[in-house]
C-alpha cells in the first residue's frame, strides 16, 4: 500500500505530535491502494510572529493542497487513515529526551516566551539553485536508483520537499509538476511499491498544490504525463553526480567498476572567478501570485493525460488465469490484403497463407490501434514468431502516424531492422548469450551483454544508467517491448514497470510463446501491479559492468542524459 501524508512538522502544534493509525483504515484496501493521512488540526501549525525566513510557513500550504486533491477527485479515490497523538516512546525514536521535555514546557508559554524559546534553535541547509527536471532525473538514474536497488529496501519513505518546484521562493529551483510524477513512479519500483510520501517543503502554493496532485495521481496508478521541457542536465549537476559516485564507489558494488576521479574545481567556482557570476535567478513580477496561478492551471490542463477507459488489452487465446481475466480480450481479426502488403516483405511473406499467423498479427495491430485512439492504455500478446511480430508492430505504429517509437528487444534473438537516422525509432537490443554486434548508429544500440538477462547488478546498471536515460531522452509516443527466450522474470517485470512512466503508459509487450511463465507477471505489471522485490541482490559481473560503462561513455557523445562523466 502506498501512502501520502499531508502534514507539516509538529513543532509547537497545540494538539501534540500526530501519528497515523492505519489499523483503522478500510480492511479491503490494505495491501493495495493509496492511503491519505490528513487532519484539520494539522492546519493549526503556524508561526505566531513575523520572521523573514519563515514567513511562507503558512497553513494554506496544507489546506490548499487538500482542496486541490478534492478538486481533481483524487481524495475520494484514496483510503482515509485517522491520526492519533504519538506516544513519548515513539517520539524518542527520533528526538532526545531533553528536547522532548523542552518542547513540553511550551504548552503554557505566551507568544513572547515562545519566540525566546525558539531562538535557541536554528536550521541551516545548502543546495544548488536552478535545478530542473533533467537534473533530478539524471541524479535518479545514475546515483539514487542504482544504490537503492542494491540496498533493496522493504519500505521507502520520501521527505517530499516541493520547494524544488518552479516559482518557489525558498528553493529557487525550476522543476515542473510532472517531474514529481516521474520520480514517484520510479520509486514505486522499490520495496514492492511500499512507499510513504510525507509533505515537507513547498512555498509557492500554485506549484505546490499541482505537484502534490501529480504525486498522488501516480500513487493511484494514473498515467504519468509527458515531460514538456528539454532534458539536458546542467554541467554543475553533472559534476555533482560525478563526485558523489566517486565518493560512494567504495561502498556499492554497482558503482565500483567505474573509473572516475573527483572534480576538484567545479564549473561554478570557475565561473565566479572568470566572470564574477553569482548564484541568482530572474526575479518574478512584483505581484506574481495570480498570474502564476493562471499560468500553472493552463499548463496542467495541457499536459494532463487522458485516462483510457480500459487499462490492458490481451491478444492471447491459449492461456487461462485469474490475472488474464482482468484484461480485455480482443476479437480475432486477420490482416487485410492492404496491411499484408504494407507490413510484410521479403521472407515475412511466407506467412501470407498461414491464417494463424495472420490472425496473431491482426490482433497485435488491433491493440496498437486502440492504444493510439486512447481506448486502451497498454496491451500484450504471445507470438510464435516474435521477430516477425515486432517488425509488423513497429511498421504498423509508424504507418498509423506515430512519430517516435521505442523498441526494446530482450532475450536471445535478433530483429532484423534497417535503422533510419530520422529519430523516429530508437532500437535497444539486450542480447542473451550470443555475441553482439557493435553499435551501428545513434538510434540502434546493442548492449554488450554476454549472458542471459537475469536480475543482477549488470541488469540494474544497464537499466538505470543506459536504458532509462536513452528512453527518456528519446521521448517516445509508444513503446514496444519484446520478451524472447532466456529472460528472468524479475528482470523483465522491472523493465516493463519502469517503462510505464514513459509515453503516458502507451506500451505493447510481445512475449515469445516458449515463455508462458512470464505472461501473468507481465500482465499484472500492465494492470497496475508493482514489480516484485528481488532478494537478495546479486553482485554485478566485473567484465559485463566494465563493458557497459565503456559503452555508456561512447554513447554520451550523442545522448545528454548519459553525460555525467566530466574527466
Amino acid at each position: 500500500m502506498c501512502s501520502f501524508r499531508l502534514c507539516t512538522q509538529a513543532v509547537f502544534h497545540e494538539t501534540g505530535f500526530k501519528k497515523m493509525d492505519i489499523s483503522k483504515a478500510k480492511k479491503n484496501a490494505i495491501g493495495r491502494g493509496t492511503a491519505i493521512i490528513y487532519d484539520e488540526e494539522m492546519a493549526r501549525h503556524k508561526l505566531l510572529w513575523d520572521h523573514p525566513i519563515c514567513s511562507f510557513e503558512v497553513p494554506e500550504r496544507l489546506t490548499l493542497s487538500h482542496d486541490r486533491l478534492k478538486h481533481y477527485g483524487l481524495l475520494e479515490r484514496c483510503v482515509p487513515v485517522p491520526v492519533r497523538e504519538a506516544t513519548d516512546e515513539e517520539i524518542l525514536l527520533v528526538h532526545s529526551s531533553d528536547y522532548l521535555e523542552s518542547v513540553k514546557t511550551t504548552e503554557t508559554m505566551n507568544t513572547t516566551e515562545l519566540k525566546t524559546f525558539s531562538d535557541n534553535f536554528d536550521v541551516a541547509y545548502f543546495h544548488q539553485i536552478g535545478m530542473k527536471t533533467a537534473d533530478y532525473l539524471t541524479a535518479f538514474f545514475h546515483v539514487l536508483l542504482p544504490i537503492a536497488f542494491e540496498f533493496n529496501p522493504e519500505l521507502v519513505i520520501v521527505s517530499a520537499g516541493y520547494d524544488s518546484a518552479i516559482g518557489d521562493p525558498a528553493g529557487l529551483m525550476s522543476s515542473m509538476p510532472e517531474c514529481y510524477a516521474h520520480l514517484t513512479h520510479l520509486l514505486m519500483s522499490l520495496a514492492n511499491g511500499k512507499l510513504c510520501v510525507v509533505l515537507e517543503g513547498g512555498y509557492n502554493v500554485s506549484s505546490l498544490t499541482e505537484s502534490v496532485c501529480m504525486t498522488v495521481r501516480t500513487l493511484l496508478g494514473d498515467p504519468v504525463p509527458l515531460i514538456k521541457e528539454e532534458l539536458a542536465p546542467c554541467l554543475s549537476a553533472s559534476e555533482t553526480i560525478h563526485n558523489v559516485k566517486v565518493v560512494h564507489q567504495q561502498y556499492w558494488d554497482i558503482l565500483k567498476y567505474q573509473d572516475m576521479n573527483s572534480v576538484l574545481v567545479p564549473s561554478t567556482e570557475k565561473l565566479k572567478e572568470e566572470e564574477g557570476a553569482t548564484n541568482s535567478l530572474p526575479i518574478l513580477d512584483s505581484d506574481p501570485a495570480k498570474s502564476f496561478q493562471l499560468l500553472m492551471e493552463a499548463y496542467i490542463r495541457r499536459i494532463l493525460p487522458q485516462v483510457p477507459p480500459v487499462r490492458t488489452a490481451a491478444a492471447i487465446s491459449s492461456i487461462k488465469s485469474a490475472v488474464l481475466e482482468k484484461c480485455v480480450k480482443l476479437e480475432d481479426k486477420s490482416l487485410s490484403n492492404e496491411e499484408i502488403t504494407t507490413l510484410l516483405s521479403g521472407s515475412d511473406l511466407k506467412c501470407h497463407e498461414d491464417e494463424t499467423a495472420l490472425l496473431s498479427l491482426g490482433r497485435i495491430c488491433c491493440i496498437i490501434q486502440q492504444i493510439i485512439r486512447k481506448q486502451v492504455r497498454n496491451g500484450f500478446a504471445i507470438s510464435s514468431d516474435i521477430s516477425l511480430a515486432s517488425r509488423a508492430a513497429l511498421k504498423y505504429s509508424l504507418k498509423s502516424g506515430l512519430k517516435r517509437v521505442l523498441l526494446i528487444n530482450t532475450g536471445n534473438m535478433n530483429i532484423p531492422f534497417k535503422s533510419q537516422e530520422d529519430g523516429k525509432v530508437l532500437l535497444l537490443q539486450m542480447y542473451g548469450k550470443q555475441e553482439v554486434e557493435k553499435r551501428t548508429s545513434k538510434h540502434r544500440i546493442s548492449l554488450n551483454w554476454q549472458k542471459s538477462i537475469d536480475y543482477t547488478g549488470d541488469f540494474l546498471y544497464a537499466l538505470f544508467e543506459i536504458i532509462l536515460p536513452l528512453a527518456y531522452e528519446h521521448e517516445p509516443e509508444f513503446i514496444i517491448i519484446t520478451v524472447g527466450s532466456e529472460n528472468e522474470g524479475a528482470a523483465v517485470s522491472q523493465l516493463v514497470h519502469v517503462m510505464q512512466g514513459l509515453a503516458e503508459g502507451r506500451s505493447l509487450v510481445l512475449i515469445q510463446d516458449s515463455e508462458p511463465q512470464l505472461v501473468d507477471p507481465i500482465a499484472g505489471i500492465l494492470l497496475g501491479d508493482v514489480a516484485p522485490r528481488a532478494e537478495p541482490y546479486n553482485p554485478a559481473c566485473k567484465e559485463n559492468l566494465s563493458s557497459l560503462e565503456r559503452q555508456r561513455q561512447e554513447l554520451q557523445e550523442h545522448w545528454r542524459l548519459l553525460q555525467y562523466s566530466v574527466n
